[in-house]
Parts: C-alpha cells; sequence; structure tokens
C-alpha cells in the first residue's frame, strides 16, 4: 500500500503564507491524490517572481482550470479570485520600486488591507490609460529651439513623460529623472507625495523593460529636437536610441557652467532693477511672477535664495509707502517663527492690503447714463497702462456701448487726444465729406450755368431744324423746351 501524502507542517514559504492568509486552506481529491491546496497553488505559481509576471486574464485562466479539472478539482470563489488578481498587483508594486516582495511585518489583517490598496491603484491605473494618449498629446512640449526655452521645454516634456506609462505602468518621466546630487545626504529617508511619485524616483533604469521605455522617449526626444540647433547636443549618442542618454546630453549643455552663468547674470540683473512702486507703474502681482522667476534663476544657477532671503528681498524691493505699517510686523513675526512667514505668505498678506488702481470708476461718472452701471463694466479691454485708451481700436464695433461711451467721455475731456480710427474721430471724417460733397454741388452748378448760355446762343439755328424733323423733337423734349424758353425771353424784353 502506497504512502498518504503527509501535512505538511513546516514553515511555509512567503508565497504560502500569502496564500494562507488569503484563505486558502483544507485538501482537493481523496485517498492518495489528495493534496493540500496550498501546496497545489505554490506549485503552479512557484513564487512572487514568478508572480509578477503574471495578468490579471492568465490568473482568471488558472482559476478556470482549476474548476474544469477531472479530479483534484478546485473551486475557488470571487472573493479569492479578487484577492489572487490583487496579489499579482502587489508583487509588481514592488518591482515599480526596484524592491523584493516582503511580507515584512505584516500580520494578516495588515496584509490584507495592503492588497486593497494595490487593487485600488491598479483600477486608477487602468482609468488613467484609457485617456493617457488625448491627454499626452495635448501636452507635447513642441519643438526645442534654443538656450532660453530649454527650462521651460524640460519642464513640459517631463509633465507628458508623467501622463505616459511605460511597460511596468510606470509614469515615462522616470526614466528621464535626475540623480541624487553628491551633497544629499543618503542617510535620510525620501519622503514622498504619493506611491507613484515613488514609482518615478525608484523604477529600475536597467532590464528590459527600462530598454523599452527609454526607446519610446528617444523617439519623442528626436521628434522635438529634428530641425533645431539642439539636434547637434544629441547626435553623439543617438546611435544608443534611449531616451535617457539624449536628455543627458541636453542637460550637459544646456545646463553647464557657461549657461549656468548666463542664468546667473540675468538674475542678478534682475536683483539690482526690480523694485515695486505702485500699481500704476507695476501691478503688485506682476511683481511677484518676476520675484519669483529671479528665485529661480538663481536656482537653476545653483545659488538658490532660502526663505529668510526670499522674504528680506520682497520687504527691501517694495516701497515703503506699501509696506511701512507691515514692515516691522512681517519682520517681527518672522523672527519669532521663521516657518510660519515665508514669502509666499508674506506675499499673499501685502498683496491683500495693496488696493488695486480704478481710475475708470470716476471717468464713468462723466458718461451720464454710464455712472450707474459703471460698478458692473469690466474695462480690462479698453485699458492701457492703467489708463482708459483714448487712440485707435480695432475691435471698435465688438466693444459694447457702455465701454465705447466711456472711451467717449475720456475723449470728450482732452480734444488733443484723438484716435485714428475705430471710433477715433469721426467728426473730423464727417468735415472731410462735406467739403467733398460741396464742391462737388459747385462743379454741377458750374456746368449746368454753362449750358444754359449755349443753349440760348443757338437757339435761332436749333428752332429751323427742330421744325424740319417732324415730330421727333417733341418726343425727346427738344421742340417743347426750345419754345417755352423763346416765350420767356419774349416776355422778359417786352
Amino acid at each position: 500500500m502506497a504512502p498518504t501524502t503527509p501535512v505538511v507542517n513546516n514553515p511555509r514559504s512567503p508565497l504560502g503564507t500569502a496564500l494562507e492568509w488569503i484563505g486558502f486552506t483544507g485538501t482537493v481529491g481523496s485517498g492518495t491524490s489528495a493534496i493540500n491546496v496550498v501546496d497545489m497553488l505554490e506549485a503552479d505559481l512557484v513564487d512572487f517572481t514568478n508572480m509578477s509576471l503574471l495578468s490579471a486574464k492568465e490568473i482568471q485562466k488558472l482559476v478556470e482550470a482549476y474548476a474544469s479539472r477531472k479530479s483534484r478539482t478546485l473551486q475557488i470563489g470571487p472573493a479569492n479570485i479578487l484577492r489572487l488578481k490583487q496579489l499579482v498587483y502587489w508583487i509588481q508594486d514592488f518591482q515599480r520600486i526596484d524592491e523584493e516582495p516582503s511580507l515584512g511585518d505584516y500580520d494578516q489583517q495588515g496584509f490584507l488591507k495592503a492588497l486593497v490598496r494595490a487593487g485600488e491603484r491598479q483600477i486608477y491605473r487602468e482609468r488613467e490609460a484609457e485617456t493617457a494618449e488625448a491627454r499626452a498629446k495635448e501636452a507635447t512640449p513642441g519643438k526645442l529651439k534654443g538656450e532660453t526655452h530649454f527650462f521651460e521645454w524640460e519642464a513640459a516634456l517631463t509633465n507628458q513623460l508623467s501622463i505616459y506609462m511605460g511597460v511596468l505602468q510606470v509614469p515615462l518621466a522616470y526614466v528621464i529623472r535626475e540623480e541624487k546630487k553628491e551633497d544629499d545626504d543618503d542617510s535620510v529617508e525620501s519622503v514622498y507625495a504619493s506611491f507613484q511619485e515613488e514609482c518615478i524616483a525608484k523604477c529600475p533604469l536597467e532590464g528590459h523593460a527600462f530598454e523599452v521605455d527609454s526607446r519610446h522617449v528617444h523617439q519623442l526626444i528626436t521628434s522635438y529636437t529634428s530641425g533645431q540647433p539642439s539636434a547637434t547636443w544629441i547626435q553623439s549618442v543617438r546611435k544608443k536610441q534611449c531616451g535617457r542618454s539624449d536628455m543627458i546630453a541636453l542637460r550637459a549643455h544646456y545646463k553647464g557652467d557657461g549657461y549656468r552663468r548666463k542664468r546667473i547674470r540675468q538674475a542678478q540683473n534682475m536683483r539690482d532693477t526690480l523694485h515695486y512702486k505702485n500699481e500704476k507703474a507695476m501691478p503688485f502681482e506682476k511683481f511677484l511672477e518676476k520675484c519669483t522667476y529671479m528665485f529661480n534663476l538663481f536656482e537653476e544657477g545653483k545659488q538658490p535664495y532660502n526663505e529668510a532671503q526670499k522674504l528680506e528681498f520682497l520687504l527691501d524691493k517694495t516701497a515703503d509707502s506699501v509696506v511701512r505699517e507691515d514692515r516691522s510686523a512681517i519682520e517681527a513675526a518672522a523672527k519669532i517663527n521663521p516657518s510660519k512667514w515665508p514669502f509666499e505668505t508674506a506675499a499673499n498678506h501685502l498683496a491683500s492690503t495693496i488696493k488695486p488702481q480704478k481710475p475708470a470708476a470716476a471717468l464713468i461718472g462723466a458718461v451720464g447714463g454710464a455712472a450707474s452701471s459703471s460698478n458692473s463694466l469690466d474695462l480690462t479691454p479698453i485699458m492701457r497702462d492703467g489708463k482708459i485708451h483714448t487712440g485707435y481700436y480695432k475691435n471698435w464695433n465688438s466693444l459694447s456701448k457702455g465701454l465705447k461711451d466711456v472711451v467717449n467721455a475720456e475723449r470728450a475731456k482732452d480734444p488733443s487726444r484723438k484716435g485714428t480710427g475705430g471710433g477715433g474721430n469721426k467728426q473730423k471724417g464727417n468735415k472731410a465729406l462735406k467739403k467733398e460733397v460741396a464742391a462737388l454741388q459747385r462743379k454741377i452748378a458750374a456746368i449746368e450755368k454753362k449750358r444754359g448760355k449755349d443753349d440760348d446762343s443757338a437757339s435761332g439755328d436749333d428752332s429751323s431744324a427742330a421744325e424740319n424733323q417732324g415730330n421727333a423733337g417733341t418726343m425727346f423734349g427738344g421742340r417743347a423746351e426750345k419754345e417755352s424758353k423763346k416765350k420767356a425771353k419774349k416776355q422778359r424784353s417786352g
């Protein structure tokens, strides 16, 4: 009699433990063919590494194969089918961050929660994939035309690659990620805002999946540099068909020491000339945009401003009339708790205290009926440099009546400020037209007067000729007209 298969009491492998925690128990078959369910599954699934290569469809086929067997038939319920698929997603998530799957400090309850999170992430990935192609095309960075556009182009390319998914369902942005700086502390564990961000930061830069993804990125970069001077800088690595090599070459050129010094000089020039006086000279919002751009230039040039320096620059470059009452309060608060008063917080506070320039409110009052609706009018279309524009308007006909009234009222205040069209000065055009009409009328009167004299001098000859023409002259008014003229002449002479 052949021995029966003994029950395995040895500690389970990580995969076996995971299967038990999922809920697989008991045996299938009978007699000598009986086998533990976990042992049977583990024999087919092998281990975590092998499972990472499976898809949800392949798990479904395996489940259906178990159910159709004539012996050792295994019916797996819907809940455990879902958990098997979630186990695949959970294992693949470790692959995405270049780590080995491990149960670690999990207990059964914690492990099942981790499976649910992995399943949810997969659902979101599949939903995003449905619209990824269309969104990526809309986010194209366009051609890389030169050094002044590189930083903006690089950011736009990174944004587009964060939409495209690679072989491991990780955004292609991981292919062009920059490595850690030499002065970064490796002992400090990074904190990521999301699992996707962690995937971009950790996805392996080698292996078959990377080669496929990098070739895709290479094709995109080649299309964006084709026909441009920037294509020169990737010529030496083109044969590799590696998008990462392309990006390293471009960064080496456009972010090298020469261009870094240019950015620093540009930033220093802004630092020396930039200041806020009032809303008329420069809107405060525009001033803040330029400050931020300057800080970015310094950071790109590896001379970043810290928050204290940014705050000091903001207060020093803003006119005393604006920050007189707030300067000491902000400085005192920043000394007590610097983290609560960064540049952005102080900028927002100052912006809330600055009253926007509203020169149009008083101007509208001069327009009679328009005064009552002054608060509801949007004067943006007719404003130039903080004032009502009184010159030429290409889009005059498209302006509302209220805006036209405002412009006309402003023009009426100063006759010397005349437009050149588009509703600029209709009176001048009308006077010129009247003069032209009057001149034509004088010419017509002179011609009619001359014709009258010629008719009088030729009346004798014409009368005899008209009589020989029978009724033809009468038909065209010739004889009758001459007869009436003769009678009138006789009456005047009599």
